[in-house]
């Protein structure tokens, strides 16, 4: 069963009455139910049997994309939720809270308002608990660059709705990251300074 936010689950199908699909499926050694509504499922695979299309292009309820747009589109989100991690940019926002939070710390001559007094000298301020969302905010500014070893086909970097799906689990990934790894940067700023002081 294809979602259309790009997840994709393998189980048994027991029933597709009152506009759901009910789903078995194996998680952890046991058999887990899963109960999803028709217009959330871009598609249905059942083995020996053509591909099952749930998808409509109906603009009155925003699906706007042709269904072929749509596969892409899923397609996109399907490789951004497998391939994308930008890891990088988690420990960049990481270090950079965490100096921020050492700064803050930072304590100043109150008579020339230079920093000579040394770290962990002042108590942890309110930018320590701003930083991490400031930067998270700023890092979402940057585009979503894809990575032509990460997809699964990369013809199919000539369609824009495959693009766009990437994008947008990719931009989701990237924010969630960011503001993970810039909250613990911070925490352990402030943490350092409790260890220190």
């Amino acid at each position: 069963m294809n979602l259309m936010n790009g997840q994709t689950f393998e189980g048994t199908i027991t029933d597709t009455t009152d506009g759901k699909i009910t789903m078995n499926f194996m998680r952890k050694s046991k058999t887990s139910t899963r109960v999803i509504e028709h217009y959330r499922v871009f598609s249905i695979e059942k083995a020996n049997q053509p591909e099952y299309i749930f998808y409509k292009r109906d603009t009155t309820i925003g699906n706007f994309l042709t269904p072929q747009e749509m596969r892409y589109f899923f397609l996109g989100e399907k490789d951004a939720r497998k391939n994308y991690n930008p890891i990088n940019l988690k420990i960049a926002t990481g270090l950079i809270t965490y100096g921020i939070s050492l700064m803050d710390t930072y304590n100043t001559d109150t008579v020339t308002h230079k920093f000579t007094k040394g770290f962990f000298k002042s108590e942890p301020g309110l930018i320590s608990i701003v930083a991490p969302f400031a930067v998270t905010v700023i890092s979402g500014l940057f585009a979503v660059e894809i990575n032509i070893n990460k997809v699964s086909n990369k013809n199919y970097l000539n369609e824009q709705s495959y693009i766009d799906g990437f994008e947008k689990i990719a931009r989701s990934k990237k924010v969630f990251g960011a503001l993970t790894f810039s909250v613990i940067g911070g925490g352990l700023g402030i943490l350092s300074y409790f260890i220190a002081r």
